[in-house]
């Protein structure tokens, strides 16, 4: 694995992306398609305007305003009125962020081969197909397919606690 191989524990392998090479987060599902573009200083999509820096997160997600502390391993703030407060854990090449998120229970882990867990009311089971994560989800007992994720390397560059606070913010909002 190359320096970069942390999401780093799974977003790449080898020194390649998982993703695709532009810098678009895209998340569809049959009912919904999300996308974003990944920029130095944020994100940006028809549905959400955040701004970033190493230690937070700040702007809206689905008219909600969005203020993330990044600290170490810990994601903590506000969604909404509800709050985040999230640990993040790496244990070789498996990342781990749990505890709750806008005022939910969660629990995600992901590595190069597969992203699963529980966020909010959904859970996902998706495997890496080719450059992308592919599979399901249950939100509410309804179980959709094919749910699909790309994210970006520019993003998985950013390390585990960046990425997961950004993955509860795409899945979980």
């Amino acid at each position: 694995m190359g320096a970069v191989s942390v999401l780093s524990a799974g977003l790449l392998a080898g020194g390649q992306a998982f993703a695709a090479e532009n810098e678009e987060l895209f998340l569809r599902t049959p009912q919904a398609a999300f996308s974003g573009r990944v920029t130095a200083h944020g994100f940006t999509g028809p549905t959400f305007q955040l701004y970033r820096s190493p230690s937070q997160i700040r702007g809206r997600v689905n008219g909600q305003p969005v203020s993330l502390a990044l600290a170490g391993e810990q994601v903590s703030g506000l969604v909404g009125s509800l709050p985040v407060r999230m640990r993040v854990h790496r244990q070789g090449e498996q990342v781990t962020f749990s505890g709750t998120f806008a005022g939910r229970f969660t629990q995600l882990a992901w590595d190069a081969q597969k992203l699963t867990g529980t966020l909010g009311r959904c859970g996902y089971e998706l495997r890496f197909v080719q450059d992308h994560y592919e599979g399901e989800r249950s939100c509410g007992g309804l179980i959709e397919a094919p749910v699909v994720l790309e994210v970006p390397e520019a993003l998985a560059r950013e390390g585990d606690v960046q990425v997961a606070a950004v993955l509860a913010l795409v899945l979980g909002v």
